[in-house]
């Protein structure tokens, strides 16, 4: 191929990237504790299983972070101190299995987003986080777009973040994952990412439950690629 067909083909997949970002930020939800605050503090919901993203310019889930930006970042210090107190409101908590449950979310909800089932989302994520995966799935059907993705694993993860107030406990995990996706257009073309080439991806999703509820489970309540 030659350099001009090269070039075109890489502003191509920049300006599909550019649009996505662009469409996904319509769907931002508001920011957790607002949610929390509609919802009220002793509501049970359905929630992740306790013991329960830089896309370098691949759009691998729908960015759902917060429209209020984000929360004051906690030193190492700040985080493990808040993550005694989660520990003291909420008898269960620990940490090694709460992380086991992240990650089996994870790639639950990244499979279940590659291949459109929105069946899998339900309960999983927080009823914003849920309407965003929802739009861009209908969104890739209604182009007659696929993505094929085959998840390799979780390299590496831990808690970046951490906060508890008002017996709301939001526990933001990094992620980073290895993974060989694209998305194809309706003739099989591919218009993003490389189908013979793992690609490595690195994501923050937060995760909040009320330690004043019976539920002792977790739901996803942002998801931000870096």
């Amino acid at each position: 191929m030659n350099e001009a067909a090269d070039f075109d083909t890489y502003m191509s997949y920049v300006l599909i990237v550019a649009y996505y970002v662009i469409m996904l930020r319509l769907w931002l939800p508001p920011p957790p504790a607002q949610r929390q605050k509609e919802r009220g503090h002793g509501q049970d919901e359905a929630l992740v299983p306790e013991g329960m993203s830089s896309r370098r310019g691949l759009i691998l889930t729908p960015n759902t972070s917060d429209t209020g930006g984000p929360r004051p970042s906690t030193n190492a210090l700040q985080r493990d101190e808040t993550l005694e107190r989660i520990r003291a409101a909420d008898g269960h908590f620990e940490e090694s299995a709460f992380l086991a449950g992240a990650s089996q979310a994870f790639e639950l909800v990244v499979n279940a987003y590659a291949k459109g089932d929105t069946s899998k989302l339900n309960g999983i994520l927080d009823v914003d986080v849920a309407a965003a995966f929802r739009n861009a799935i209908a969104e890739r059907r209604e182009k007659g777009e696929f993505l094929a993705l085959s998840f390799v694993g979780i390299r590496d993860l831990d808690i970046a973040e951490a906060w508890f107030e008002a017996n709301l406990a939001e526990i933001t995990v990094r992620f980073v994952s290895e993974l060989v996706t694209a998305t194809h257009a309706a003739d099989g073309t591919v218009i993003a990412g490389d189908p013979t080439r793992i690609v490595t991806l690195t994501d923050l999703w937060t995760f909040a439950r009320s330690v004043s509820s019976n539920n002792p489970n977790w739901q996803i309540v942002s998801t931000d690629g870096r």
